[in-house]
């Protein structure tokens, strides 16, 4: 893999990390509690057509009415504590849980005039912590579950103990 398409996130750290190795950034993992982010999976001959494929019956499910302009894929090792926080994506998200065990919290608004003012909060850097939100579902995905997250959901992932792979497969339509 290209060296760009990694990142090491450790919970304590200030960043993404750089410049390791894959298996250098997966042994991390044994004692420091982190993310490492694979990128672009899409693009590794043995994977194109499979993920081609996830994404052409995702968004023929989840988007039926658009066409995909493009799509990309990125894959998660992680271990026990570490996660990401609550976030927005701003396109159509497959998430494929393949092995631990990991909470997913995805949260909104009834109305979509207070999701998209905290969006627009959280751009601007006027929003901090996490917000009352009116609706929260929370779902511990086992491996072979998969969760399909909207555009502008927000979403945080915390994985349990044990070391955790999942995937991601996000797609682009014109709207």
């Amino acid at each position: 893999l290209p060296a760009r398409w990694l990142n090491v996130y450790d919970n304590d750290g200030p960043g993404p990390d750089t410049g390791i190795s894959p298996l250098e950034a997966l042994d991390r993992l044994d004692y420091v509690a982190g993310v490492v982010r694979f990128k672009h999976l899409e693009l590794l001959p043995g994977l194109r057509r499979p993920i081609a494929d996830v994404v052409s019956m995702a968004a023929a499910a989840f988007t039926p009415l658009e066409r995909v302009t493009r799509y990309s894929s990125v894959g998660y090792v992680g271990n026990g504590g570490s996660g990401a926080g609550m976030h927005i994506d701003l396109h159509p998200n497959l998430f494929v849980h393949l092995a631990g065990e990991k909470r997913f919290t995805v949260a909104g608004f009834p109305d979509a005039r207070s999701q998209y003012r905290l969006i627009l909060d959280r751009a601007s850097g006027r929003s901090e912590g996490v917000p009352e939100f009116d609706r929260i579902a929370v779902f511990d995905l086992q491996p072979g579950d998969a969760l399909y997250v909207p555009p502008f959901t927000f979403h945080q992932v915390e994985n349990k103990q044990d070391r955790t792979i999942s995937a991601a497969c996000s797609w682009s339509t014109p709207s």
